[in-house]
Parts: structure tokens; sequence; C-alpha cells
């Protein structure tokens, strides 16, 4: 269902593309503006698949040099890391639509070609533009090194030993990065959207075009009120509301998280034969609270690792993050894996379950920005340890942005506020982080988005990593945006493939930079767990 499907063309803010200069007019950012960019093959030496593989679908990658500090942007210089695949339609080429797949920490310059069949048609008339942020990916490295687990979102029981305990984990975490310390106040989002627009006029764009996700809505939000006459058609899917972003990213979703988790219990309970996890919902629950008391007690191993008290609510957040039967099948086999160890027998293998938990390995923690259709935020990383770049600019750029509580003792009393109502994952999305302990504060205030640039923003109703709230909330500040709102839907990261809607709605603007008349509504798709029946 579409309401509001009428649609009209709404005029960019600011001046017309064709009466913009492409360069800023500063002066000391002349050369980085006016740089060559130098495109070549992708690969990196013969072990670089990724790279061989856009060179075989015709992507083409570059280096762009900008300033580390751009307060002085005649000191100091890093890289960023490019990749693009030209228009089909050069002949009426609109110009770049780059891409940004969420994190922080996340690269797009290995899913280009990914994101180019995700989006089809779409994107004809434009460049798509991948671009891995400062120090992700291809772009100049930051990495601290293997004091950075895989799992920095680590919970914290409500008693004092339990917290005390992942605190001084958290501590070592940003001790890892101390000696980065000369670098790190110029890892953040206003840096990163300063590089984008760096890229945007080295490219020889008046304007660009942009699609985000998750923490990729932030970045775009930021750039359009620090760059607003620079914007074209911006796509913001699954948002983060710019005016309650931080360090403690999931605080917002411990309701959402349980809800969801009770949708799936239920699931569950009609699964039985299957599963054998109980025959009610609350039985069901039953059996991932004991999991919780087993880990408690003893790690528990399943596939090999071991996992203590402190790892669970992870795995059930990132389980959580859509409502798909495959996503409610691969946690039952999950719950199933931890119960057996729980109660000393061994737990039967599946590669599903498997892949799942390696993924957990690699992806880093259970924050906004896995694209379901286009890969994942760690799929960056080049050079050295994958986990551990990713972890380190993801870490830097969520400290440096917006600075965290020093008090630990509030983190804990908050761990315990909200233990009784979201016990499964309070210990988790109210801990405290590495933030708390970093070795630097953030140099810029946060920015305060407020205008009238239009944009289309997107958003599932019952996303739990970024809530449907910040959606509308983003929403009210962009004043000339629109909303377009999956109805219904636990899912992060909405287009394209989830609503014909929706995919509609986005595509007629990338299109044709055509926003709907008003805001719209589209029915979740059938048969997801936990929907309502038609």
């Amino acid at each position: 269902m579409l309401v509001g499907a009428a649609s009209l063309v709404v005029p960019r803010a600011g001046a017309s593309a064709a009466a913009l200069p492409v360069a800023s007019g500063n002066p000391l950012l002349a050369p980085f503006e006016s740089q060559p960019v130098r495109w070549h093959e992708c690969q990196i030496g013969p072990n670089d698949a990724v790279g061989g593989y856009l060179d075989n679908v015709g992507a083409q990658c570059a280096d762009v040099s900008v300033p580390l500090d751009y307060a002085r942007p005649t000191g100091q210089t890093i890289t960023v890391g490019l990749a693009r695949i030209r228009a089909v339609d050069q002949a009426h080429r609109r110009g770049p639509l780059m891409v940004n797949l969420g994190g922080p920490g996340g690269g797009a310059v290995d899913a280009v070609a990914d994101i180019r069949a995700m989006l089809g048609p779409a994107a004809d008339r434009f460049d798509l533009v991948a671009m891995d942020p400062r120090f992700v990916g291809r772009s100049s490295a930051l990495d601290c090194g293997p004091a950075l687990g895989a799992d920095w979102l680590r919970a914290a029981g409500p008693d004092q030993d339990s917290f005390e305990r992942v605190a001084a984990e958290q501590a070592a975490t940003a001790a890892g990065c101390s000696a980065h310390a000369d670098v790190l106040p110029f890892a953040s989002t206003r840096n990163t959207a300063r590089d984008m627009d760096v890229v945007r006029a080295a490219l020889g764009a008046a304007t660009t075009s942009y699609l985000g996700y998750s923490y990729g809505t932030y970045l775009g939000a930021v750039y359009m009120q620090m760059f607003p006459d620079r914007v074209d058609r911006f796509v913001l899917d699954s948002v983060v509301d710019p005016a309650t972003y931080s360090p403690r990213v999931l605080r917002g979703s411990g309701d959402l998280l349980e809800a969801a988790l009770g949708e799936w219990a239920a699931w569950a309970a009609g699964q039985d034969a299957q599963f054998a996890l109980g025959r009610t919902a609350a039985q069901v629950l039953h059996a991932v609270d004991r999991i919780y008391q087993a880990a408690a007690r003893r790690p528990l191993t399943v596939d090999g690792v071991r996992y203590d008290a402190s790892d669970i609510p992870r795995l059930l957040i990132a389980s959580l993050i859509d409502d798909s039967e495959d996503a409610a099948a691969v946690l039952a086999m999950g719950v199933r894996a931890f119960v057996d160890a729980a109660d000393g027998r061994a737990p039967a293998t599946n590669p599903y379950l498997t892949e799942f938990l390696q993924g957990l390995a690699t992806d880093g923690p259970a924050l906004p920005g896995a694209h379901a259709h286009a890969g994942t935020d760690a799929d960056a990383g080049a050079g050295g340890s994958v986990v551990s770049a990713f972890q380190s600019a993801q870490l830097a750029v969520l400290c440096g942005d917006v600075p965290a509580p020093r008090i630990a003792d509030d983190y804990l009393a908050d761990v315990r506020r909200h233990t009784g109502a979201q016990r499964h994952v309070a210990g988790a999305i109210w801990n405290i982080t590495p933030c708390a302990f970093w070795p630097v504060r953030p140099v810029e205030p946060p920015t305060r988005v407020a205008n009238a640039v239009p944009a289309l923003v997107v958003a599932a109703e019952k996303d739990n990593r970024t809530p449907y709230a910040g959606a509308r909330a983003l929403h009210r500040v962009l004043s000339a945006s629109r909303l377009v709102t999956l109805r219904d839907a636990r899912v992060h990261g909405v287009y394209p493939g989830r609503s014909g809607c929706v995919d509609g709605a986005v595509n007629g603007y990338l299109q044709n930079g055509t926003l709907p008349r008003g805001d719209v509504t589209c029915t979740r798709p059938p048969a997801a767990v936990g929907s309502p029946p038609e």
C-alpha cells in the first residue's frame, strides 16, 4: 500500500548545480580539490582476490590525498581509497553517487560491484563511487593492534565484580590505541564529510548524490549540514538520529530487542519438533535464560569457541536484526547449540550456524551498519588484521565524535536500572565502552543538523538497530525531506528488495529527482516472523 503516491520535483536549496564552481574557493584546499584522480586496477598483489574480482567486473580504483587536520591543511596528509563503476548512460551522466554502508568503520570499496548490482537501473546515470573513509580498508590505516578484540560490545552483569572485570577489558582496549594519540583527534564524522567533499571536487563535480545506510545516514546528514549547496539526491536509509548519536549507540534499542526476542520465541515454539526449545514462548525464553545462567557459571564451547556471560547478549543482538524465517532459524540453531553446551552435551555442527558465528568473529560488534544486500561493515580492512583495523576505525570515530561519560559507576547504575525490563540485552547496550577511557577528547562539538535541503529518509518501523524514532526526528529537522516507512517490519537496511513500494519511491527519486509529494507508508512483506495477519 502506497500512501501519498503523487510526487513533485523539489528544487535543491541554494544555487543550481550548473552555477556552482566545483572548488570550495578555499585556497588552502585548492591543491586537494584540483588533484588529478588517477584510476587504476583494483587488485593489490596476487593474493587480493576481491581486487581481482573488481577488475573483472570493470571497476576502477584510485587514491585521493586529503589533509589529516583540516585546520592545518598544509600539514600531514593521508589518503582515502576509492572505487568507481562508471555510468551506463554516459550521454546523460548526472555525476557521482557516493555510498556508505555504515559502521562507523565500514568500507565500501570492496563491495562496490555488489552495490552496483543491488541498485540496478536506478544507478545507470551515475558514476557509482565507493569511498573507504579515513583509516578504513584501502585508505590510510589506523590499527591499534591485538589489544582490540572482536567484541568490545561486551556485556557486564549487574554485580560489581562482573562490571569491573569488563570495565578493565574496555580500558585495555582504549589503551591499545594510545600509541596513535597524534592521529586519533582527526578520526571523526566531520572530517569524513570533508574528505567526501574533497573527493567530489577532485572528480570535477559541482554536487554529489549519496546513498547512506545506518551510521551512513549520520554521515550524510552531517555532510548536508556542512555542505548544503553541494547536495544533489540524498537517500538516508535506517536512520541514526543526529541529536542522540553518541558512543552508546544502542541505548534506545533495548525495549525493541526484547520485543523482537519475544516474537522469535513465539515462532520457535511453533517449530518445537525441529528445535526442541519448548512448545510455548515462555518455555523458549526459559531455554534462553538457562544459557545465560550456565554461561555465568562457566564458559560454553560451541564450534570450538568459548563464550562466557559477557558474550551471550551480543549473539542475540546480532541475531534479532532481521525478522525473516531464515534469520529466525539460525537463531534457533544457535540457542539449541548453546542449550546443549549448557547441559554438557556436544552441540551439533551446522554450516549455517558456523557461518553466523564466524561472521560475528570478523564483523565486530553488533552496531548499526551491516546491510543485508551489499556486504557488511567488516568488508573493510586491507593490510593488518581485519578485525583490529575495523575495531580501531570504529572506536576512533565513535569516541572522536561525541564525548562519553567518564564516571564508571554511572554505567553500572544504568545496567542495573534497565536489567529488569531489558534483562537479555541491558548488560551490553548500557555497559561502559572503551570511549569512557579514550586517550583523547573530541576536538569539535557534534554537528547540529537542521536545514531545508531535500532528502529521502527511509526506515523500517520496528528496526532495532536504529529505532524508527530517529528517522522521524531526522525528518523533522530536515524540513524539506520526505519519509518512507516500511510498516511493521523488523529489518535494518530497507532499500532495495524489501518492498516494491519502498523501491519505487527511492528509484523514482534517484532516477528523476522527484520526491514524493507527501510521506509514504508501505506495507511489510508477508511471511516474516512476528508479522500480523494481512
